[in-house]
């Protein structure tokens, strides 16, 4: 099996570190992206994510098969061809301006964090056209770990100041999503 490694940063494309020649094109590979306000001096309300991204390229039977011949008989894709299957395991940080700030700050972004599982499926259409089948699983509020992964990387990454106003953060949900895409 070839693999290649891949680590993204905020505003750095992919760098790839691959076992085989660069002409070939690898069956599986793994990405880790880290994305930091630290990095541009500014979050827009957006102040860290992190994801771990495993890809595979090849047949799929089973229980995948079933599904994607289901989801070709009415996108008329071809899940018998070889599918890139990617599965991503996720973490994304939100907060108000002021980190460290305790109270609630009613007019700025809320403390939100999500933790989340997409799966998903590139099948071959046709005329370099593929259809892409998505899935994700996500949670907010506590279980989430964003409180936990925050004050982590502050004080062993990027020495920023301590998060305080974790306490507002939203509550706990569970999120789903499913989506189809027709592209080129």
């Amino acid at each position: 099996m070839r693999t290649s490694l891949c680590l993204s940063l905020l505003f750095i494309s992919h760098a790839c570190f691959a076992a085989q020649p660069s002409s070939e094109a690898p069956k599986s590979s793994w990405a880790f992206t880290f994305e930091n306000d630290v990095f541009v001096n500014s979050d827009n309300n957006y102040t860290d994510g992190v994801q771990v991204e495993w890809s595979r390229v090849g047949k799929v039977d089973g229980g995948e098969r079933s599904l994607l011949d289901w989801l070709c008989r009415g996108f008329a894709c071809n899940s018998g061809a070889d599918v890139t299957r990617r599965t991503k395991i996720g973490q994304l940080m939100y907060t108000p301006n002021d980190i460290t700030i305790a109270a609630p700050q009613p007019d700025q972004r809320p403390w939100a964090g999500l933790l989340y599982l997409e799966r998903s499926y590139d099948v071959p259409k046709g005329d370099a056209r593929a259809m892409t089948y998505t899935g994700l699983v996500g949670i907010t509020g506590q279980h989430a770990l964003t409180e936990q992964a925050q004050k982590l990387i502050h004080k062993r990454i990027t020495h920023s100041p301590e998060p305080k106003g974790w306490d507002n953060q939203i509550g706990t949900s569970l999120g789903l999503l499913a989506s189809v895409r027709d592209r080129r």
